[in-house]
């Protein structure tokens, strides 16, 4: 040891950037997974295309399955991102590692990722699933509700455009503030996905297969698709492939798999065990409500 220097334990990295959470707990990064996952995105999805697009997979052996790989995934990362100081995601790698364009690369395709991603998901959000609730649930605003969302471009455009700016404002002003609105949205939609179970439980197959025809804008039906398929020559048996089960899995694990919050670990001070508790929790947690909900579509179903 050379003389007059003492010895000193590493210090871990900590950006000192204006606007950044200085620590955060695992209850925030548990919303942010559970809400960057989309599990409720794939219950529909997952009862209504994953068999169509797969014929013959098993939904429930390739939920199951999941989850064996999406533990030790949230893990994995959580472990690496809070041990190697600043590991950040692609970006720090590429850009230290190969050289700097290359991190530029992966920055932008996430900004553009988030912009346009986010735009288009509050525009289908708006007309797919606000707009029907509205006309359905209430019929007196029908007017309002075609010329807002549907008639006029533009009001479509100037809400979302709110919407936006919204979101990516309050990230701006402050992160403290981010993470709170992440906090009650998840608390939301904890809140409506026990509603939808609930609804899924006790209401009669009938009546879910006919609000769905009601809110249906093509004048197909649920009858009326089979028998079209039937009549085309298509038959409901089909065996599986492992080709099919792995195109399944991706399939899935596009919703599920969603540890992208560990990669911000290692520039937040002592946030190693909130990012294993937050991730894990939230991967598992998400993978609940994604295959409660098929099965209780299925027992609603049939």
């Amino acid at each position: 040891m050379i003389k007059g220097v003492s010895a000193k334990s590493p210090k871990l990295f900590a950006r000192e950037s204006t606007g950044l959470t200085k620590s955060i707990g695992a209850f925030d990064v548990l919303s942010f997974t559970l809400l960057a996952s989309g599990p409720m995105v794939l219950i529909p999805l997952g009862v209504l295309t994953l068999p169509s697009v797969y014929e013959g997979a098993n939904v429930p052996f390739i939920l199951g399955l999941a989850l064996v790989l999406l533990l030790p995934l949230a893990y994995n990362t959580t472990a690496l991102s809070s041990t190697i100081p600043r590991a950040g995601g692609d970006y720090v790698f590429g850009s230290r590692i190969v050289h700097p364009i290359w991190g530029v690369i992966p920055s932008f395709m996430i900004l553009f990722s988030f912009v346009t991603g986010i735009g288009s998901l509050v525009i289908v959000t708006l007309q797919a699933f606000v707009g029907p609730a509205i006309i359905t649930s209430y019929p007196q605003f029908l007017n309002a509700t075609l010329s807002f969302l549907y008639l006029y471009p533009i009001r479509l455009f100037a809400i979302s455009l709110a919407l936006l700016i919204f979101i990516f404002g309050l990230a701006i002003l402050s992160t403290k503030a981010w993470f709170w609105f992440i906090k009650i949205v998840s608390l939301f939609a904890l809140f409506t996905t026990l509603l939808l179970f609930a609804y899924l439980l006790t209401t009669p197959s009938s009546e879910i297969a006919s609000r769905f025809t009601l809110q249906n804008t093509t004048g197909l039906t649920f009858s009326g698709v089979l028998e079209k398929a039937q009549a085309s020559g298509w038959t409901p048996q089909h065996t599986s492939s492992p080709l099919v089960t792995a195109g399944a899995m991706i399939f899935v694990f596009f919703f599920l798999a969603a540890p992208i919050s560990a990669y911000f670990s290692s520039e937040i001070k002592s946030v190693a065990k909130s990012m294993s508790i937050g991730v894990i929790g939230g991967t598992l947690f998400s993978w609940f409500i994604a295959t409660a909900g098929f099965f209780l579509f299925l027992n609603a179903q049939y």
